[in-house]
This record gives structure tokens, sequence and C-alpha cells, in this order.
């Protein structure tokens, strides 16, 4: 922004209105640089009904802003209120851009923002085997704000032909050129009539599959999946399977349909949810298999209390011995601590460390154990909750939604050894 002429007010404050839609993360700390010499870095107070804040600015920048002789004044986002989206295409958290639409100072009266954006010809956005293809983008600013993408067009009548063979066709990264170039169309060089859609209806819907019925295609026609990509549809119709998707569209499933003038249902299918659903269920069973080998085995060693052991038991029972003898047991416990602290982080690694040291001295192993398990029961209820709130992308990306869990997950592992540890050396 560039300073008018010295006006009225107080100069020493700076009022900034935004974006307040629930889709644009809210700033709350500015840097303001005049000059490119007076900075300071500034806290955005909690924007009113309106989304305006009033800023006051320290006494030497405010003096600097007041200076007839200066020119610019640069506004740059140092932090935001953190707010984010689940973008659905590579299931991770994305933050959510920040919108100014105003900014208003006694310097320079209130500053908006144009309704309408057009760059002119830039040839920053496309290259094409090398050379720059020059395209111009416009849009309103509405269209910007509300997320619907702009319509870039090569500039003035100018066409690019492609001859035949291959080409490398490459955007830029938007955080270098401040717009991201989503999709190319290609185009025959010699237009044809456009074909009409066959309709489409769906008659069935589940959280693994859908069926629909398309209408007539006397030519054939493609079957545009809305899912992401992902080889594990399938699509059949009464008289068999599709085969594969193949990737349309820039990013999803399609079969092609052979000619038919008549209607036809087709039934779409995540195959993987079969084998999960197998996975789950003989998870779930290992699991009471292990907890009922538990307590059958805690029964079976109440009644052969003063029976001989075999062998074999001699032999496995030289491990537990070692842990038994005070030196191992601190070893033990200085390897489990020293990992954990690397693994997980250092103060779960001294609060484990520490349980199992108690749970040594005491004689009761029963101390780390039973937190391992209320742990995991508690991230496992945070995995099926963020599931049910975000529903994440069922792609091969779909741990990303838990990978601050990890962490805690190996801080479990830590505390079941040292229950091991501890119950060792209580023998």
């Amino acid at each position: 922004a560039e300073p008018g002429a010295p006006g009225r007010g107080d100069s020493s404050a700076l009022v900034v209105t935004q974006v307040m839609d629930g889709r644009h993360a809210l700033v709350t700390e500015l840097d303001v640089i005049v000059d490119d010499g007076a900075a300071e870095t500034v806290t955005v107070p909690a924007p009113g009904p309106d989304g305006s804040s009033t800023i006051t600015l320290g006494e030497p920048l405010a003096e600097a802003l007041a200076d007839p002789s200066a020119r610019h004044m640069t506004l740059v986002v140092r932090t935001t209120d953190g707010a984010s989206t689940l973008d659905q295409a590579t299931a991770r958290r994305v933050a959510l851009p920040v919108g100014l639409s105003a900014v208003d100072h006694p310097r320079l009266g209130v500053l908006r923002f144009p309704s309408r954006l057009d760059t002119g010809c830039r040839d920053d956005l496309l290259t094409l085997d090398g050379r720059p293809v020059p395209v111009r983008v416009t849009g309103e600013m509405t269209a910007i704000v509300a997320g619907v993408g702009l319509t870039a067009a090569p500039c003035g009548d100018r066409e690019v032909r492609l001859a035949a063979g291959p080409h490398r066709l490459l955007t830029s990264a938007g955080r270098r050129t401040g717009l991201d170039v989503d999709r190319v169309v290609l185009a025959d060089a010699e237009p044809s009539e456009p074909v009409a859609r066959p309709a489409v209806a769906v008659l069935e819907r589940s959280r693994t599959g859908q069926r629909v019925e398309v209408g007539p295609c006397p030519e054939g026609c493609w079957l545009v999946h809305g899912e992401g990509f992902n080889p594990g549809w399938r699509a059949t119709t009464p008289t068999g399977s599709l085969g594969e998707p193949r990737l349309v569209d820039g990013g999803f499933n399609g079969w092609w349909l052979e000619a038919s003038n008549t209607s036809r249902v087709v039934e779409l299918t995540w195959t993987p949810q079969r084998s999960l659903d197998l996975a789950l269920t003989f998870s779930g069973l290992s699991v009471l298999g292990c907890l009922g080998l538990v307590v059958a085995g805690r029964r079976r060693a109440t009644a052969l209390v003063g029976l001989e052991p075999p062998t074999w038991w001699s032999w496995s029972q030289s491990g537990i011995d070692a842990i038994r003898r005070p030196w191992a047991t601190g070893a033990a416990v200085a390897a489990l601590t020293s990992g954990t602290m690397l693994a997980v982080g250092p103060v779960w690694g001294l609060v484990t460390g520490g349980l199992t040291a108690a749970g040594t001295l005491a004689r009761r192993p029963g101390i780390t154990g039973p937190v391992g398990l209320a742990l995991a029961g508690a991230l496992g209820a945070v995995m099926l909750w963020r599931v049910r709130r975000d529903r994440p992308f069922p792609g091969p990306l779909w741990t990303a939604e838990f990978s601050d869990l990890h962490r805690p997950g190996l801080l479990v592992v830590a505390l079941l050894v040292g229950s091991l540890i501890a119950g060792g050396r209580s023998r």
C-alpha cells in the first residue's frame, strides 16, 4: 500500500477487516513494515461482528507512518488461529488461507481490494516442453473468497498446437507464483459437436458402494465415479465385470460402457472393505483369545502349585532369572528409559522409567501395565471419534490422519515392556 498525503486522525490506529465465513483462518499477528525500515510485530485483536480489528501501533512505527516522505506500508501475516480443513484428495489436514477485505489508516483512507481480478499476461504459470506459455487469469474476487476456481486462458487469440509425439506440460508451484493451475484442458484441433451426456441416477448408496442406473448412450460413454482413483473399486453390470477402473478426469475412477440404446444398472463396490472386515474380525478374536489364555493360565498356575516344573521351563526361566538380579533389572530399566526418551520424548521416557522402577521396587508389577492398556483404549477411542467426525478418504494416506498418535502408541509399547520388567523382578 502507498500512503497518501498526511491526513487527520490517529496515526497509531490501524484497522484491518477480515473475511469471517468459516472458510478462512483469522490473522492473530502481523508484521507492519514502513518503507523497508521501521517495523513492528503487532497482535491483531479478535475481530468484531463486521470482521474489523483495531490495532494500536507503537510510537516509532506511528511516527514513521506520519512522516510525509513515507511511501509504502507492507503487511506480513505472521500467525493465524490455526484453522484447518481436511483435504479430501490427500486425507491430510491443511491450513485455511487468510482473507483481508480492507485496511484502514489515516494515511491510506480505507484501502479496499478490487472486485475483479485480471492478472494480464503471465508467463510464469505454465511451461510446455521447457518454453513458457503466456496465460491470463480472470475472475471475480467473490469467487476467490468462496474458493471457486478462476478462468485461465492463453493470451489473446494464440493457440498452442502440439505435434505428434510426447510433450511435457508443467505448472509452477503456487507458493512461488501466488496462483495454482489445477487443470489444463487439451482439445482437438478440429472442434466436434458436443455429445449429450446420458442421465445417471443413484438407486442405492452405502459406505462401501453405490448402485446407479445409466441412461442410453448409443455411441458408448464413460462412467466416472466421483471418488478419488483407486484400483480397489470394481464396477459390474448384470452381464459381468467392467474390469479395473481407468484414471480419468484428472484423478477419478472411470469405466467405458459399450454403446447401448437401453438403460443399464451398474454396481460400484469398494472391494478392500471385505479384507479389512476379515482382518478386524481376526484381530478381535485374537485379542479375546489372548485374554482367555491369561485367565486360563492364572487358574492353571494356581492348580499346579507344588508340582515340579518340566525341564524346558528351566530354560525359559533363565531370562526371567537374569532380570531378577538387581544389576540386570537396573540395566533393563535404564535401557527402557533411554529408548522411550528417544522414540517418544524426554518427559515420557522419565515417566515410563519411573513407573517401571516404582513397580519393581514395590514388587507390584501391576502399575505400568494398566496405564499402558488404559492409554491404548484412549487412543482407540480417539481414532474412532476422528473417523466418525472427518471420514478420512479410504486410500493409502488414510493413516496420515492419525500420525500424531504414533508417539503415544510407542508409549503404550514402552509401558507394557516396563510391566514385563517389573513382573520378572517381583517373582
